[in-house]
């Protein structure tokens, strides 16, 4: 996200790299994101709401200065926010 943009605070355990790695929702929607996962499925695995995951993308996007998801995670790879071992 933007140099001096805040998260929200809440953490989750990587689902998907099963380190048990700590990062912010808003992170693990990105690696969800990278790996092609649609809202819905985002949704399922966070136990949140579409509409939740639709904000946050949005809000996501919003930080990252970018028009669209595949900008987005090209943007959140340059940046360093997607997990390391998704990019492997």
């Amino acid at each position: 996200m933007k140099p001096g943009a805040q998260g929200c605070g809440v953490t989750a355990t990587c689902l998907i790299c099963k380190e048990g790695e700590r990062i912010d929702l808003s992170r693990q929607i990105v690696c969800y994101l990278a790996v092609g996962y649609t809202d819905e499925q985002i949704a399922r695995r966070l136990s949140l709401s579409v509409r939740t995951v639709r904000r946050r993308i949005a809000k996501i996007m919003e930080e990252l200065d970018v028009v669209g998801r595949f900008a987005a995670g090209v943007e959140a790879a340059r940046s360093g926010l997607i997990c390391p071992r998704l990019l492997c």
